[in-house]
């Protein structure tokens, strides 16, 4: 590839590289608020992690772009280009690896709330038999002699 089109995948590769990273780093803050009561640091995690997507989506249409360009153009890819590639394909593993994580956790957390749920809206078996056994009818008489 001609040295003008490696810098241009460099460029992105770099910026995409840098935002695999990011999407690392909110992965584990949406997880640590996951086990918090804050769901503000959650959806902002999350929320986040949406933004980067998009980034990302328009960095990988550059690389994919200027790829199809330079071998469209009969231009063998070179090894700096595979090179790069390569250490954007492992960047993009490690953060498939937290997305998963995240996503076990989640789930997690979900069914544990979902349980919760569930058991605030079946009646409590001790305490309903508590409020019987104590709101047993007291026998109302009359003494005569005090």
């Amino acid at each position: 590839m001609s040295p003008l089109r490696v810098s241009s995948i460099a460029r992105h590769v770099d910026a995409a590289k840098r935002l695999l990273g990011e999407l690392e780093q909110h992965a584990e803050a949406a997880r640590q608020a996951l086990g918090s009561d804050s769901s503000a640091e959650f959806l902002a995690a999350v929320n986040a992690r949406e933004r980067i997507f998009g980034e990302l989506d328009s960095v990988v249409t550059n690389i994919s772009r200027d790829r199809a360009a330079a071998l469209g153009s009969g231009v063998e890819q070179d090894a700096a280009t595979n090179q790069l590639l390569t250490e954007m394909a492992q960047a993009a593993a490690r953060a498939l690896e937290s997305h998963e994580q995240l996503r076990v956790q989640a789930t997690r957390a979900r069914a544990r709330l979902g349980a919760a749920i569930d058991r605030v809206d079946r009646p409590d078996t001790i305490a309903s038999r508590y409020a019987v056994a104590t709101s047993s009818t007291r026998s109302r008489s009359l003494s005569v002699t005090g």
